[in-house]
């Protein structure tokens, strides 16, 4: 990168993008680093290069070019597939953890619907403490009801744009 006949006042100076800390550079060069691994829960493909043009002044482009780096995408081809990203945990560990979530809310809604059945359906456990406890449960019942029609939705709409870019 560095001849050894340059001044180092005459050098593109070390500098922080907030992504990529680029060294010094002759002018005139274009300076190729790897891509980044990770930037903001984000995993990229390493083999690719970022790039930044030193100008003749001495000063580097205003911009780093990222085009070419590019995130990694799990496939949805195969459910038995297990991607390991440079050193990272298996994706599947994050769908075993949102399905947990999943089955989760689901067992909470059935098990709010059976209590507040017993409650309503048996006359003799009426009383103002019980009546307290069935607008708790309703209340449970509808929040947890929503954050599964929510949840749902956000992912069959994720799976059609997934299958949309023919991932």
């Amino acid at each position: 990168m560095l001849s050894r006949g340059h001044n180092l006042s005459s050098l593109c100076s070390v500098t922080w993008d907030r992504v990529t800390c680029w060294p010094f550079a002759s002018p005139g060069t274009t300076v190729h680093l790897p891509c980044m691994r990770e930037l903001n829960g984000v995993f990229y493909d390493q083999r690719d290069n970022v790039s930044r043009f030193c100008q003749s002044d001495g000063t580097w482009e205003p911009r780093s070019n990222y085009s070419a780096c590019q995130p990694i995408v799990p496939s949805l081809h195969s459910t038995t597939d297990r991607i390991i990203m440079g050193g990272m945990r298996d994706v599947t560990l994050s769908e075993n953890l949102a399905t947990l979530h999943l089955l989760g809310y689901a067992v909470s809604v059935a098990v709010l619907g059976i209590g507040l059945f017993i409650f309503i359906r048996f006359k003799d456990l009426r009383c103002v403490r019980n009546t307290i406890h069935i607008h708790l449960m309703l209340t449970y019942l509808l929040l947890d009801t929503c954050w599964l029609l929510a949840a749902t939705s956000q992912l069959s709409r994720l799976l059609m744009n997934l299958k949309h870019c023919n991932l």
